[in-house]
């Protein structure tokens, strides 16, 4: 009887092993923890997950947009350590067309380690991401720091 919970535990110890990730350098793949900083000096922050094949999912906050969900895009490898994004999230209100519609971004990041430094652009797409009008001024700033596992502590 004693050599179960033994067992188990060794199990759970080589499972937690073999799912460490391995250090990153200069890889997207992960999630990050982004602050998103507008050409109007407005921050805001951000989640984004970058998935290996090039997957990418996006979460904000944006009262503006009245956007509901996360964003969906993909990712592109387009230099040493340098990453290109595209998403998009459904808004329940475009401001230029007055009616539901997409809120687009384009991001480029130069990841450094656990963190990066990036561009974005945005835009607002009718509700099917076509007719996009860039946002005047464009341009936005992101920084992101790699999220990490953390044990939890319990009493």
């Amino acid at each position: 009887m004693v050599l179960v919970p033994i067992a188990q535990a060794q199990s759970r110890q080589e499972s937690r092993e073999s799912s460490e990730p391995e250090p990153s350098g200069g890889e997207i793949e992960g999630s990050w923890r982004v602050v998103v900083t507008r050409p109007t000096g407005e921050i805001e922050p951000a989640m984004e997950t970058y998935v290996k094949g090039g997957g990418y999912v996006q979460s904000s906050f944006n009262d503006a947009l009245q956007s509901d969900g996360s964003g969906h895009g993909a990712w592109i490898k387009t230099g040493h350590h340098e990453y290109t994004a595209t998403f998009e999230k459904f808004v329940k209100f475009n401001f230029i067309t007055h009616q539901p519609g997409v809120f687009k971004i384009k991001e480029t990041v130069w990841v450094d380690d656990d963190n990066y430094t990036g561009i974005a652009v945005a835009s607002l797409c009718d509700k099917f991401g076509k007719q996009c009008v860039p946002l005047d001024p464009p341009c936005a700033t992101t920084v992101g720091k790699r999220m990490t596992v953390e044990e939890p502590q319990c009493p």
